[in-house]
């Protein structure tokens, strides 16, 4: 992650000297971030706080941090790779992540030694790779449960995942993926978006018959059941 200053309508280069490199950038109007952080300048990195009060000297970069992205930035930042939606709807969703993205870099990391117990950072960042972990899946329940992949996403061994995942959620990662594939596959069929062989297709199952028998598991009746009785979905994937 590398937040620097543009002129406006000015270009952007930028070179890897190792080989090929993907970006994403972001570009914000100075008077909009005045606006945006007006309310939180005492907690703004001291180069971002110099920079919005006018203050930097002369021969002073406005703004240059450099830092690796944590798994959660990596997400947001490949999420906005492929937005999950489109049209005008997409404008607002890129500026939520936009915003997000701020919220995370422009104020100061509180000091570990300062209040925060090592456990309770420990415990942080399990969360957050267990929630990395659930927003893969979700954007790839119609794909095979590959842990390696999931765990990459999450940063961290597929080993540590495992554990940590079922530790936190009371559920594998593979009872966790049924549930996702389930109940998309509910929504299709409950909105009459698609016959129960089209919803086993769109969630991922190639077996109409491994398909039923999971619907079977987490809803209590067959596929054919849900449609014939109109039923309707439940808070969505269980949780302990």
């Amino acid at each position: 992650m590398t937040a620097i200053t543009v002129a406006a309508g000015g270009a952007l280069d930028c070179y890897y000297e190792r080989g090929p490199h993907r970006f994403v950038s972001f570009r914000f109007a100075l008077d909009y971030l005045r606006t945006l952080l007006a309310d939180g300048q005492d907690d703004l990195r001291e180069g971002l706080a110099r920079t919005l009060a006018g203050e930097r000297l002369p021969d002073e970069r406005p703004l240059a941090l450099s830092e690796p992205l944590d798994p959660i930035d990596r997400s947001i930042a490949e999420a906005v790779a492929r937005p999950p939606v489109a049209g005008a709807a997409s404008e607002l969703w890129l500026r939520a992540k936009a915003i997000e993205l701020l919220s995370r870099w422009c104020f100061r990391k509180p000091d570990v030694r300062e209040g925060t117990f090592f456990c309770s950072l420990q415990k942080r960042i399990v969360i957050e790779r267990v929630e990395l972990a659930k927003h893969y899946l979700a954007e790839h329940l119609d794909e095979p449960l590959e842990l390696a992949a999931v765990a990459g996403a999450a940063g961290c061994s597929p080993h540590y995942l495992s554990r940590q995942f079922s530790s936190e959620t009371g559920l594998t990662l593979s009872r966790y993926l049924r549930s996702l594939r389930i109940r998309r596959a509910s929504e299709l069929l409950a909105a009459g978006e698609a016959n129960v062989s089209e919803a086993a297709v769109e969630v991922g199952y190639k077996s109409l018959s491994h398909f039923a028998r999971a619907f079977q598991e987490e809803r209590g009746m067959t596929p054919s059941e849900f449609v014939a009785t109109g039923q309707r979905l439940g808070d969505g994937p269980p949780t302990p």
